[in-house]
Parts: structure tokens; C-alpha cells; sequence
């Protein structure tokens, strides 16, 4: 993940953007670039889960 400081919104002071790497030793690249269909569904499925496991999430919106 990586955090990049931008102008204060009503949504915050940082835009965050989600690092993936394809494979072990490859550089984590922006996840709407490199990921396909079928690795996002996955990716936000790992991210349901996780977060359901550590409390109440009552929706999660991931936008490309």
C-alpha cells in the first residue's frame, strides 16, 4: 500500500493506492494496472475476509 499526501477533501489528506506483485521477487506495481478480472475478485475477497475477521465492515468499495 502507499500513501501519497495530496490537498485536504472532505475524504482526507492522502490518496491510497494498492501495491501487488505478480509473483515472489517481482516489484509491487499499482493493482489496477497489473491486475486481471479474476486476480481483483480474489484480491477484494482477501480483503473481505481479513476485515470480517477483525470487525464489523458493512461494505467495502475498491474502485480500478
Amino acid at each position: 500500500m502507499r500513501l501519497t499526501a495530496c490537498e485536504p477533501t472532505a475524504h482526507g489528506a492522502e490518496t491510497v493506492e494498492f501495491l501487488v506483485a505478480g509473483h515472489a521477487g517481482s516489484t509491487p506495481r499499482a493493482i489496477g494496472k497489473v491486475a486481471s478480472g479474476g486476480e481483483l475478485s480474489r484480491i477484494a475477497l482477501a480483503i473481505a475476509v481479513t476485515t470480517s475477521k477483525l470487525g464489523s465492515a458493512g461494505t467495502l468499495i475498491l474502485t480500478k
